[in-house]
């Protein structure tokens, strides 16, 4: 069976819950004259798993202006007292210019199994407010003429970044070529 397919134009897809789970989802990004467009899905949980899912967004010509917007957004719905917050992807494939996955903050752990991304833009894209240890956990992860695997934000020029475990597992990593002269900003 073909999985569910929501199209996405002006406004992102936005969950709000304590867990979110998405199953056999296909979400694409219909053209959009916009500069930056709005995320496919925005996710406000402690826990987000998604599986077996498509993330498509449409090749865009990527400049100053026009930059392509982000597959997953997630950000915890609740900012104290902290609790187990994870985020998992399994059997996930992400597909155009803009980056994967952006973490408003740093989760405690960060699951990614058997996921192809194809295309420019970073891979995971972290505000880190610099207070948190948090694990990645990537297996059979492979980003193909990608962006950077991870990009970080510090919240301030000054502050110290969260302890990050990152352990990769069976994964194969194509970055993206940047011509000379050009800007290698995905996002």
């Amino acid at each position: 069976t073909d999985p569910a397919e929501i199209v996405i134009t002006k406004q992102a897809l936005s969950l709000w819950a304590e867990r979110i789970q998405l199953s056999h989802v296909r979400l694409t990004r219909q053209s959009s004259a916009v500069d930056r467009p709005p995320p496919l899905l925005i996710a406000d949980c402690q826990q987000l798993e998604i599986v077996h899912s498509h993330f498509e967004q449409r090749d865009v010509e990527v400049s100053s202006t026009n930059r392509p917007g982000v597959a997953i957004a997630w950000r915890p719905n609740e900012t104290s007292p902290p609790r187990e917050t994870r985020v998992t992807l399994r059997d996930v494939v992400l597909t155009g210019a803009g980056p994967a996955i952006y973490l408003q903050v740093p989760p405690q752990k960060l699951a990614v199994e058997n996921v192809l991304k194809v295309g420019g833009g970073d891979f995971i894209q972290v505000s880190d407010v610099g207070r948190s240890d948090w694990n990645c956990d990537l297996r059979r992860v492979t980003l193909r003429d990608s962006g950077p695997l991870l990009r970080c934000w510090p919240a301030s020029e000054n502050a110290p970044l969260s302890r990050l475990t990152l352990t990769a597992t069976g994964c194969v990593v194509d970055l993206a070529r940047v011509a000379k002269g050009s800007s290698s900003e995905a996002a």
